[in-house]
């Protein structure tokens, strides 16, 4: 509803819009982060409140990010074998989809089409199995291609 009010109220910026769906999904996708964003900073402001008695070590912050490495692991070791090739190859080893294509003998929309199929299972996985922190640092990841593994929190 939010979406579509603002939308609405700034119709007449819209004339130069060439993909209507385009551009209603990245508003919509940017809505939801910042609402997450939103709830992430309201826990974290809960978190530091609740805890501002007790002496909070590095070691703990350590394991907790540890551990939500470890779920999108666990996640991404749950594909199936073709998208979990077609995912390290992208986002660990930084290919491009073309690279992919030629290395795995595979169309580049069978490689988009993988790593769509291996980010929503990773998203489902993650979210059944994680917390909201890990599922926004799990989609950080997705969209902006950064390699964080365990031993980089060392």
């Amino acid at each position: 509803q939010d979406i579509f009010t603002k939308i609405w109220l700034t119709r007449e910026a819209h004339t130069e819009v060439r993909s209507f769906h385009s551009y209603l999904y990245t508003i919509a996708r940017n809505h939801v982060f910042n609402h997450l964003k939103k709830l992430i900073r309201e826990r974290e402001r809960q978190k530091i409140w609740a805890d501002s008695n007790t002496d909070s070590s590095g070691v703990e912050e350590k394991n907790l990010w540890e551990n939500r490495l470890d779920i999108i692991e666990q996640a991404v070791g749950n594909l199936p074998a073709q998208q979990q090739k077609v995912w390290v190859m992208s986002r660990h080893k930084k290919m491009k989809y073309q690279q992919i294509a030629d290395e795995l003998q595979l169309s580049v929309e069978t490689v988009k089409k993988y790593l769509g199929y291996a980010k929503e299972s990773i998203v489902k996985y993650v979210t059944t199995h994680g917390d909201l922190v890990t599922l926004l640092f799990f989609l950080k990841i997705f969209f902006s291609c950064i390699n964080l593994t365990k031993n980089e929190l060392h």
